[in-house]
């Protein structure tokens, strides 16, 4: 039965750290480089239990510095304009769930990530929705009628932002709320402008 050295008496395993230690020291060493050369010293060492414990840990150091890497990378494409902040929102969220452990620091960090861009999305669009409303009410007389259904639009896609986990609980109550509260308003200022408008026509 062949005899292996183990821990720090494995010679091998000791020879094979000195020489990763000083190839990274003078190459740049991606997290993917670091973790498939983990990986093949997973593979090769395998019978030592005293490196195996070694070697995890090194594999769990180059798994965070990867996920690091490809984070940095999607803020990277979106701040150059690359992808939109729906798609980097999209992404985020599939980056999350393939490889974070739910309930996990990396998780919860992503969502609250997730968090922020999607209020940002769905403030941004809504701002966009009420300045085409207010434009078209002042330049091109929308109707009442169009003025309101413009605003269940946006309590549709409000809905929409809720249900996928893009806004919290309470800012989908504070919006819709708020959309409500307008097409109420909406509503009694059309009925006002009717009774002046007939006030003004009538043949006293």
């Amino acid at each position: 039965i062949p005899h292996y050295a183990k821990g720090k008496d494995n010679e091998a395993f000791e020879s094979a750290k000195a020489d990763w230690s000083h190839y990274t020291k003078i190459n740049d060493v991606s997290a993917a480089e670091e973790l498939e050369h983990w990986n093949r010293m997973l593979e090769k060492f395998s019978y030592d239990t005293e490196a195996v414990k070694e070697i995890q840990e090194e594999l769990f150091s180059a798994t965070k510095r990867l996920w690091d890497e490809d984070l940095e990378a999607m803020e990277y494409a979106l701040d150059m304009g690359e992808i939109t902040t729906a798609e980097y929102y999209d992404e985020l969220k599939r980056y999350r769930d393939e490889n974070f452990a739910e309930g996990s620091e990396e998780y919860k960090k992503a969502t609250l990530e997730m968090k922020d861009i999607g209020a940002e999305m769905y403030n941004d669009r809504l701002d966009a929705s009420y300045e085409w409303l207010e434009h078209e009410k002042k330049y091109n007389n929308l109707l009442t009628e169009d003025y309101i259904a413009g605003l269940e639009r946006m309590e549709a896609y409000t809905e929409e932002y809720y249900r996928d986990g893009r806004i919290s609980y309470e800012e989908y109550i504070k919006a819709m709320g708020k959309l409500n509260d307008e097409k109420v308003d909406v509503i009694a200022d059309a009925k006002r402008d009717d009774i002046s408008d007939w006030e003004d026509s009538a043949d006293w």
